[in-house]
């Protein structure tokens, strides 16, 4: 991925940064701050305009970073969310009176470690550890540029979300940007080889002794490799010594999903049987990046029972049940793939798993299913896309199947929040815009016609700023997760679980008056027209697509008791259709 470099080094006998961007010898303090994260790849800034933000404006657009007016605080905080998870920092401008509104995305970032800058206007004190103390990393409220430093150093390293106070009174106060000078990586204390401790020796040394004796190793990739910009490392590492790996549903499509010892995605409870095979028959489970060792939801159970495993965290470690702290894992991870000698490495690579197929193939007049659509577009996918998905019925469909190389997805797989999936697409958008590779992806959205409601405003931001995602909206008429799990008959036939129904093709003219491609499908064959379309392959346009499907209609992983097929005749619940 194309992302989380530094770019600005300012390297000796070049131009200091200054020098290259006509950066005044004394400028405003809020200046000085969104030109360090322009140092740091951050070329976009989110928000809701007020008037106490209205102070920081000029000072965005003198540091070169370009803003989006987003259309409430909820969405913004979605935005930021997917940015950061793409470039590696984001940043959104709020006040006082409105920070609030940017809880629940605020929260999500922090669940699932995103890096977060969340700067706020403040026209009078705040007691900032009774409002947001267990909720960031670190909070502060700046009035120099050391402590800028310091808070966005924080959020480069911690990976989760930083709270920044600024008084309205310091928006005009002047500092020397003498700092913004020399090389960024030394400020943000980025370093090319590591000091080996005694106790990191101790680790490194436990970790090899395990993987040397093993011999049904398996290692997890998890969401804190991509996190910490390690995808390229693992897959090369893993590419090199073909021990078996898996994915989690927090780090789906972070490494290639073609290589011959890809095992699948482990979804807990949820697992398909051959990755569940794999976790429980290991000898040797070595957990890279580990966000969450165990949670439970709803409908799934996530936890890791295979013998003799390793964790590594991003500031401990955990063998043999004994948590090892203040071990980072940017410094630990390199010393530790640099002392493995792959010679001495059991491979045993798998048969390569294959998408799930359906168990029934379905006629073309077929009404359309969950099962046969998550296998459909497994293939319509290719090298290079970016999927967004909501969680519910999508996200747990696409997690089923294999990706393509670089093929990425966006997902709140732990926070999941309902409507994270649209703000989240306005900033991939924005992110892989600000990479300059938007041309080479495509921007994937699915979402659901429940969630859609929640953020669909969203829409217009979208199209305000000339992008053309592809959207598709599965409309089963409501909350179909909550009914699927909510199985008793007072709940099946219950109108709590509705939504109201909207035009969905029609939301983009509300806001659009270009042309653009709208398609309703029911039936397979209409989906097969729809991906083989030329037109439809075409990325010159916004297209918009319904999914009719049953209300009661799950993927399988979903619902492994559901031995219903596409045939007709299936038990299966159905609404009624028009």
């Amino acid at each position: 991925m194309e992302t989380k470099t530094l770019i600005h080094s300012g390297a000796a006998k070049e131009m200091s940064y200054t020098e290259r961007y006509n950066v005044a010898p004394l400028i405003p303090l809020p200046e000085y701050l969104f030109h360090r994260l322009f140092q740091l790849n951050c070329r976009t800034v989110f928000g809701v305009a007020n008037y106490s933000t209205a102070k920081l404006y000029q000072a965005i657009a003198a540091s070169g970073i370009q803003w989006i007016q987003t259309i409430n605080q909820l969405n913004t905080s979605f935005a930021v969310d997917a940015y950061g998870r793409a470039i590696g920092v984001s940043c959104y401008v709020t006040s006082e009176s409105a920070e609030l509104g940017h809880v629940n995305g605020f929260f999500g970032s922090f669940c699932e470690y995103v890096p977060i800058l969340q700067v706020v206007v403040l026209e009078q004190s705040h007691d900032l550890e009774r409002l947001i103390g267990d909720v960031s990393i670190f909070h502060d409220v700046v009035d120099d540029p050391s402590e800028i430093d310091s808070c966005v150093r924080t959020l480069f390293w911690g990976k989760r979300p930083v709270y920044m106070g600024l008084r309205s009174k310091d928006a005009t106060k002047l500092v020397p940007s003498s700092s913004l000078n020399g090389n960024i990586a030394d400020k943000m204390g980025i370093k090319n080889t590591f000091f080996q401790t005694d106790t990191i020796k101790r680790v490194i040394d436990k970790i090899i002794a395990e993987v040397y004796a093993s011999s049904r190793p398996l290692i997890v990739v998890d969401a804190l490799i991509d996190r910490y910009n390690y995808n390229s490392t693992i897959q090369n590492f893993l590419t090199e010594t073909g021990i078996p790996f898996v994915t989690t549903l927090m780090s789906k499509g972070s490494i290639d999903e073609s290589l011959p010892n890809f095992v699948g995605t482990f979804l807990g409870t949820m697992s398909q049987p051959i990755v569940r095979e794999y976790m429980n028959n290991a000898d040797c489970t070595l957990i890279l990046g580990c966000m969450i060792e165990n949670f439970k939801n709803s409908y799934c159970r996530f936890n890791y029972k295979s013998k003799n495993q390793i964790l590594l965290w991003n500031d401990r470690v955990k063998i043999e049940n004994n948590i090892i702290p203040d071990i980072l894992l940017h410094e630990l991870l390199p010393q530790l793939i640099a002392s493995l000698d792959t010679t001495k490495i059991v491979n045993s690579r798998p048969v390569t798993i294959p998408n799930m197929i359906p168990r029934v193939e379905p006629q073309p007049v077929t009404f359309l299913r969950q099962e046969y659509l998550w296998f459909k577009m497994s293939t319509w996918l290719k090298q290079g896309d970016v999927i967004i998905s909501e969680s519910g019925t999508s996200a747990i469909g696409l997690l089923q199947q294999k990706f393509p190389d670089n093929t990425r997805l966006v997902s709140q797989a732990i926070w999941n929040s309902s409507g994270y999936s649209i703000g989240a697409c306005l900033g991939i958008l924005a992110a892989y815009r600000d990479m300059g590779t938007l041309d080479k992806h495509r921007i994937i959205l699915m979402v659901g016609d429940g969630s859609l409601q929640f953020t669909f405003q969203e829409l217009s931001t979208i199209l305000t700023h000339g992008f053309k995602p592809y959207i598709f909206v599965i409309n089963n008429q409501g909350y179909t997760v909550d009914r699927t799990l909510n199985r008793e008959k007072t709940h099946l036939n219950a109108t709590y679980f509705d939504i109201q129904p909207w035009e969905l093709l029609k939301l983009p003219s509300l806001f659009y008056s270009q042309e653009y491609f709208k398609r309703r499908c029911m039936s397979v064959g209409e989906l097969n027209s729809l991906l083989s379309d030329k037109e439809f392959n075409k990325s010159d346009q916004l297209k918009i697509v319904e999914l009719i499907l049953p209300s009661m209609d799950v993927p399988v992983l979903l619902d492994p008791r559901d031995d219903s097929s596409d045939d007709e005749s299936s038990p299966q619940h159905k609404r009624p259709r028009t």
